[in-house]
């Protein structure tokens, strides 16, 4: 029907984490309700790519499907740290993810032990 349903609330990483462990119920939460009249207005732009490289490679992991999103997290994860260490610039997180996805294989329809591989090997990779 070209609907579009939106799902809003208030900025709280509970309710992320509530969906995840109680999928596929819908239950009441820690989370502060959204009160639609005092929060601030929705605006809405074209996603700038440049501006935020990661994006890109997380649109392009996600189509690709199989392990390659565990492989984007894993290496996103210790690029991060590395940041945080002080070791590497912020802009060199898409640089880390992007070499990781582009030097693991991927492979379709995973199993557990697929997906932990791929994460190791990503953060390996992120890592030197």
């Amino acid at each position: 029907d070209n609907a579009i349903l939106a799902q809003l609330g208030t900025a709280d990483m509970r309710l992320p984490i509530q969906y995840a462990l109680t999928w596929p119920e819908r239950t009441a939460g820690p989370a502060t309700p959204l009160d639609l009249l005092s929060c601030p207005s929705l605006t809405f732009a074209s996603p700038d790519y440049e501006a935020f490289p990661c994006l890109r490679l997380a649109l392009s992991a996600a189509r690709t499907g199989g392990t390659a999103t565990a492989i984007l997290n894993g290496a996103n994860e210790a690029a991060v740290a590395r940041f945080l260490n002080r070791e590497i610039s912020f802009g060199q997180i898409a640089e880390l993810v992007a070499a990781a996805l582009e030097r693991v294989s991927v492979r379709q329809a995973p199993t557990l032990a697929d997906i932990l591989e791929a994460d190791r090997c990503a953060r390996e990779v992120a890592m030197k």
